[in-house]
This record gives C-alpha cells, sequence and structure tokens, in this order.
C-alpha cells in the first residue's frame, strides 16, 4: 500500500466505497422509472388512439346511417312536393319507428317550416332563414343532415 492510502481514514474509504456502490445503483433506479414512464406512456397513446379509432368509426357509422334514412325520406313524394298536409304525416310515421327523428323538420329552400315530425306552434311558424346554423350550411342539398339546429321558439 502507498502512504497516501495508508493516511485515510477508515471513514473515508467507506463512504468511498459507499458512494461506489451508491450511484451507479441510483443512476441504473433512474434508467428504470423512465424505461416503466415511456412503456406506460406508449401503453396510454395506444388504448387513446385506439379509443378513438373506435369512437371515428361509431360516429362514421351513425351519421352513415342518418344519411341512408335522409336519402330514404327525400324520395317519398310527399316529401319532395314541400306539402305540409301530407309531409308532417310522413314525419311523425318515421318518428313512430325511429325516436331520433322526433325533432326532424323540413324546411324549404327559403327557411320556412314546410312540416315537422313534432307538432308545429299554432299561429306563426318560426322561419330559419336568419339562424347561423342555416345561413352556414346553405346551399343544403336534398336529404343533407345539419346537427345542432336549434329553431327558435315562436311567442
Amino acid at each position: 500500500m502507498s502512504t497516501s492510502v495508508k493516511s485515510l481514514t477508515i471513514r473515508f474509504l467507506v463512504y468511498g466505497l459507499t458512494a461506489a456502490l451508491v450511484v451507479p445503483l441510483v443512476a441504473i433506479v433512474v434508467m428504470l422509472a423512465s424505461a416503466w414512464h415511456e412503456a406506460i406512456r406508449r401503453d396510454a397513446t395506444s388504448t387513446v388512439t385506439r379509443i378513438a379509432d373506435r369512437a371515428a368509426d361509431t360516429v362514421q357509422a351513425i351519421v352513415r346511417e342518418g344519411q341512408i334514412k335522409l336519402e330514404l325520406l327525400a324520395a317519398r313524394p310527399e316529401i319532395r312536393a314541400l306539402d305540409p298536409e301530407s309531409c308532417g304525416t310522413s314525419l311523425r310515421l318515421l318518428h313512430g319507428v325511429d325516436p331520433t327523428a322526433a325533432n326532424m323538420t323540413l324546411i324549404d329552400p327559403s327557411g320556412e317550416i314546410v312540416c315537422s315530425a313534432a307538432a308545429l306552434p299554432p299561429g306563426r311558424v318560426p322561419n330559419a332563414a336568419g339562424l347561423e346554423w342555416f345561413i352556414r350550411t346553405r346551399p343544403v342539398k336534398a336529404a343533407e343532415m345539419v346537427f345542432d339546429a336549434v329553431l327558435p321558439s315562436v311567442t
């Protein structure tokens, strides 16, 4: 042994040996924690992506089903004729078969309500021409769905 090692105290040597063992162990723990965190993040990302894909598929199926219903409804002569006397009956019958059609309303290109699955208020019928969603969706094609369309109440 050299004289410099002999002059070191035992306490100092124990501290040095402890540090030589602890520092690599701490580095290993930090690396394991980082790898564990990354694995959890990847798993969470994968789960969120799967859920988002399923939700998008479900929404797409709902929209497509709605489009098919509207296209079939738009093919009916009383709807195409914009006949208020008979189209309301068709819409109410549709509501009986499909409760999601409860608020289905037929609106002509000028914004006038022709008929509705729900009973129209007596007297003056609301007009959609000035509403933001009606203006934004112009020109609406036959049997096109407009979501979040709410008519004002008429008093």
